[in-house]
């Protein structure tokens, strides 16, 4: 993965990755391994640093950690997107996510979508 990566695993199947290579943080990702079964990983939130985006960091961040859940043999990864954000929909599709159902909350519509590995 990207550089300097801190791990903090948070409970059983639960990981959250740092990298702070720039100040004050590169990216955050929260992830939930074996969610909601033993074949998926489910990716919780995703975040860049806003002075970094659009130069492929993030995308090269999203395939590195694809491959490395499909080397430990899990077999998708799952994750929610507001439908209301373009520029999340964007980068999740260029990153291979497919929308596979819609969920209807308080809050406004999320996108479950997911990426077989």
């Amino acid at each position: 993965m990207a550089n300097a990566i801190t791990i903090f695993r948070m409970a059983a199947g639960i990981v959250l990755l740092l990298c702070p290579v720039f100040s004050p943080i590169f990216y955050a990702l929260y992830l939930i391994d074996g969610y909601p079964d033993g074949d998926t990983a489910f990716i919780g939130f995703f975040m860049m640093n806003r002075q970094l985006q659009g130069r492929r960091i993030g995308s090269s961040i999203i395939q590195d950690l694809c491959l490395y859940l499909k080397e430990t043999g899990l077999k998708r990864v799952l994750l929610g997107i507001d439908k209301e954000n373009p520029q999340s929909n964007a980068f999740w599709a260029k990153n291979g996510f497919s929308v596979i159902r819609e969920v209807e909350q308080e809050e406004g519509t999320i996108l479950l979508a997911e990426k077989c590995l």
